[in-house]
């Protein structure tokens, strides 16, 4: 497996990145078109992404961005992979060059992923690696709960 860091995403790897989107997520926020990713993807500013690969096919994606003045991220890993520290490894190197990080993490259970499949909530993930969970901060919706999550360097 290798780590790959770009500013902008090839069209192959567009695709594979919605599939994992839409296979890993809970279905409730899955894209039901492939041009509704794409307008997401270009709408967001200052993009970083680093995608886990092995040979052409990904495993995992990092994003990150600039929302209201903050640096904002995202990721997701394909559960074949999950559990094996590959997470942790991108997480690591999308805190490189950061001082901060903020993000929005599922906090309930009882999501189903498009599969039927249970979605694991990932909040003990973030806390292993450092973030706070700022249980205050929540962005609910009919489809979604979520919890803000952040990171802040040690100087």
């Amino acid at each position: 497996m290798r780590y790959v860091t770009t500013s902008a995403l090839a069209d192959n790897h567009k695709a594979r990145i919605y599939d994992l989107w839409n296979n890993e997520y809970p279905a409730s926020i899955a894209f039901k078109k492939y041009e509704d990713f794409e307008n997401y993807i270009q709408g967001l500013k200052g993009q970083k992404h680093i995608l886990l690969m092995e040979g052409e096919k990904i495993y995992g994606w990092y994003f990150e961005f600039d929302r209201n003045g903050e640096r904002w991220f995202a990721m997701i890993l394909d559960q074949c992979v999950q559990g094996r520290g590959y997470g942790s490894a991108m997480l690591r190197q999308g805190m490189k060059g950061n001082r901060s990080l903020s993000g929005w993490a599922v906090y309930s259970e009882g999501y189903k992923k498009s599969n039927g499949e249970q979605y694991r909530p990932p909040v003990d993930f973030y806390l292993k690696n450092g973030f706070e969970i700022l249980h205050d901060i929540r962005y609910d919706t009919e489809v979604l709960k979520t919890v803000k999550i952040f990171w802040q360097k040690n100087n």
